[in-house]
């Protein structure tokens, strides 16, 4: 199957086990796959066997990348707030990143809450006050895909803090983070 590729498809352009259901307390694409998401409590429930996670998670990806794509088909021009916008989105969290809690100081993005290349709207209330590297990391997941990565990122540190298996799940976490520092150190550039 190719990496694009919805699992059980046969086309890119459309996945035939996304069947969402109105009002249904659990999204029906995951449970057709052994997972569930129970929007009630904002839950992502686990499939029964591990290949019908990586199936689910590769779902999900597909999802999003289909998503990209309707979004480019239309596509909607990103406009920056106001200060006095910025200075409402800013209030709403207390003055702290609404991924980690953390202050943000002066220097904050403003995240979109529906992503905007899921079709979220430029409009104050559909904005967050957050880090640069929260913003980032958060990218334009839907909420049951980045549930899973917060699981399996609290799940893998709690691993990498023990001696054993989580030691070279470490070593290359450790790998890859130098390198993606060493992609976004700012260049010095030299005048025309």
């Amino acid at each position: 199957m190719n990496a694009e590729q919805c699992p059980g498809s046969s086309s890119r352009s459309r996945c035939p086990s996304v069947a969402h259901s109105v009002g249904s307390r659990f999204n029906l694409s995951a449970a057709s796959q052994g997972g569930r998401h129970d929007r009630s409590h904002g839950r992502t429930l686990a499939p029964p066997t591990q290949e019908l996670l990586a199936e689910r998670l590769r779902h999900l990806r597909h999802e999003r990348r289909e998503g990209h794509v309707r979004h480019r088909a239309k596509p909607m021009s990103r406009q920056g707030l106001s200060a006095k916008d910025r200075e409402t989105v800013l209030a709403v969290t207390g003055g702290r990143c609404h991924v980690c809690g953390g202050k943000v100081g002066n220097r904050w993005h403003a995240d979109h809450v529906l992503a905007h290349a899921s079709g979220g709207q430029h409009a104050v209330d559909n904005y967050l006050p957050a880090h640069a590297l929260c913003n980032t990391y958060r990218w334009d997941f839907g909420s049951e895909e980045f549930q899973w990565i917060l699981k399996i990122g609290v799940w893998a540190r709690k691993h990498m803090e023990e001696r054993g298996s989580g030691k070279e799940m470490l070593g290359r976490f450790f790998e890859y983070d130098r390198q993606r520092e060493r992609r976004r150190v700012p260049r010095k550039r030299g005048r025309a």
